[in-house]
């Protein structure tokens, strides 16, 4: 799918001006950053260009989002889960929905030549495939999975990423898009916990089926966010993250494994071991070189 055909540009005949409408009513809950009212002059095209590509990926992988959770939805409503369970998961597809779009709209502000030819593919999922059947303990196994990767640690460790953007933006419009981004992401965090919590005590299986697979997850989110830098060279330090120079909403890499290694251990490790999952050991399982 086409990048424009996910945000299109401009709505075509009455009917799709009348989706279009409908969709601005839901998704654009609070003022909308004027995009048009971005400043390129004010900033290089090499920047630009660079700041364009970023929040491109970050409009795909929150469609993956959208994607994700409507999925694991979907399977959980065959099971008759409660209402509540529903109202936040379409609380949490609404908002992706929201942040893709608004992704999309700063990418294609910020240089629309970055993302002309975009387009939107969905990731192969980290956790087990939904197993066949109409098992509500296997599906419940499989939720869990899906939620403590995508909600739990996923949504957790981009709290302090986005925190982080606002403190570094020197930019109106770059600031307002975060700024929407990051009121939303607690509420999904808070919610993977808490299914998550209710599935492990409903569910003997759900534990030892997390512990298992618990150390590569934490393992991949240490490569995609730690960028290849090892807790070694973070361990014992401070890292200043402050404005400096122009900045459209990226992160250094050694910022970004900072702030990772600083919510695993603040934060995702004592979280698990409210499940009763023991990160660390997942962890060294999980090493190259397990000590001796």
């Amino acid at each position: 799918m086409r990048f424009d055909e996910v945000v299109p540009l401009v709505a075509g005949d009455e009917g799709a001006r009348a989706l279009s409408a409908v969709h601005a009513r839901q998704i654009h809950r609070d003022p909308w950053p004027n995009f048009a009212a971005f400043d390129k002059e004010a900033y290089g095209e090499t920047l630009r260009r660079q700041a364009a590509d970023l929040w491109r990926r970050r409009s795909q992988m929150e469609y993956a989002s959208v994607a994700q959770f409507t999925r694991i939805s979907a399977e959980l409503a065959d099971h008759l889960v409660p209402l509540p369970w529903h109202g936040v998961f379409a609380r949490i597809i609404t908002d992706e929905v929201r942040h893709a779009e608004i992704c999309a709209q700063l990418a294609r502000a910020l240089h629309p030549d970055a993302v002309a030819d975009a387009t939107y593919t969905l990731p192969p999922w980290p956790w087990p495939k939904r197993p066949p059947g109409d098992s509500w303990e296997e599906v419940a196994v499989w939720a869990a999975h899906a939620l403590l990767v995508s909600s739990c640690l996923g949504e957790a460790l981009s709290v302090p990423s986005y925190e982080a953007l606002v403190v570094v933006s020197t930019d109106r419009i770059v600031t307002e898009t975060l700024l929407q981004i990051r009121k939303d992401e607690p509420l999904h965090a808070t919610f993977g916990w808490e299914i998550v919590q209710a599935l492990v005590r409903a569910v003997p299986a759900v534990r030892p089926s997390l512990q298992a697979s618990l150390g590569n997850y934490l393992r991949g989110f240490e490569a995609s966010m730690g960028d290849g830098i090892p807790l070694s060279e973070i361990a014992g330090r401070s890292i200043e993250i402050a404005a400096a120079g122009p900045n459209l909403g990226t992160l250094t890499s050694e910022q970004t494994a900072f702030l990772y290694y600083a919510t695993l251990e603040s934060e995702l490790l004592p979280r698990l071991h409210e499940l009763g999952l023991d990160g660390t050991q997942a962890l060294l399982a999980t090493a190259q070189f397990a000590p001796q």
